[in-house]
């Protein structure tokens, strides 16, 4: 049985072993800053919306964990053990906190699709704001990028500057806009 709880600001993971078991150290999770969470939760978002992703959601894993603990996963642990250890820091880096880490250690049967259904419920507001960023994204590489506001746009000879049509402004906000912050986590009494 593997237990997470919180220590300060950090995650705890500890793999509990029998009496006459080598006990195994705890695994030490440092908190990764609320941007680069964020990014790992739009990524994991986009994968879970079969939305294309460049990144490696393996390597937002091993981020999420630590290079330190990933390398003591192969020698220490079975793995099952070490991929609910992997997959716990992971949910906890991103929206879900310990409540996440906590649903994803109960197994991969029944906790894995509650945390994932957590993980959904408090991205779903951001969920726009991602297919309209992609959607730009995707305009962009494809060449279909809207007319520019220079002067010249759309004039055609002859036409007084009055007479040419103005391009249309997107309602949309631009692909560099800030995403907007998270709905805030539950409170936890750990």
């Amino acid at each position: 049985m593997i237990k997470a709880e919180l220590q300060g600001r950090r995650l705890i993971l500890t793999v509990e072993t029998a009496d006459d078991e080598t006990p195994i150290a705890p695994f030490v999770v440092e908190p990764l800053s609320a941007r680069i969470g964020r990014e790992l939760g739009s990524r994991y978002l986009m994968v879970l919306e079969d939305l294309p992703v460049v990144e490696d959601i393996g390597t937002d894993m091993i981020r999420a964990l630590g290079q330190e603990n990933y390398d003591r996963l192969d020698d220490e642990l079975r793995q099952e053990e070490g991929e609910l250890i992997m997959q716990a820091a992971y949910f906890w880096q991103m929206i879900t906190g310990i409540e996440g880490a906590r649903l994803v250690l109960e197994g991969r049967e029944t906790g894995l699709p509650k945390a994932v259904a957590l993980f959904r419920e408090r991205m779903a507001p951001l969920l726009s704001q991602i297919r309209r960023r992609l959607e730009s994204e995707l305009q962009t590489l494809q060449g279909d990028t809207p007319a520019t506001d220079s002067p010249q746009a759309g004039a055609k000879p002859g036409r007084k500057p009055q007479d040419r049509q103005q391009p249309k402004r997107s309602t949309k906000p631009r692909a560099s806009a800030p995403v907007a912050d998270p709905p805030p986590e539950a409170t936890s009494s750990d």
